[in-house]
């Protein structure tokens, strides 16, 4: 349900425009039991991925852009360039 998923999404994404991101409270901490996850990577993460599974490549590079932004850790980098480059090679 990969439509319903980015309908959701991208609303997200608009609710959390000019807010203060936040450690998400379920996300799995790092190998040195820090938090890695946030409330807006993880919307652009998901969000990027979903466009990735429907093939649409334009909107998923401009997702992983958004999340490289709000990546404040390098686990969190390193997944949105990674996908970034995944994209940008199947655009």
């Amino acid at each position: 349900m990969f439509d319903l998923a980015i309908k959701d999404l991208e609303k997200a994404a608009l609710l959390i425009e000019g807010t203060r991101d936040q450690v998400e409270p379920d996300g799995q901490p790092d190998a040195f039991n820090i938090p890695v996850n946030t409330l807006h990577t993880n919307i652009y993460y998901h969000l990027g991925l979903a466009y990735c599974l429907k093939h649409n490549f334009k909107n998923a590079i401009k997702a992983f852009q958004k999340g490289i932004k709000a990546s404040a850790n390098d686990d969190m980098l390193e997944a949105m360039i990674h996908w970034l480059y995944m994209a940008r090679c199947r655009n």
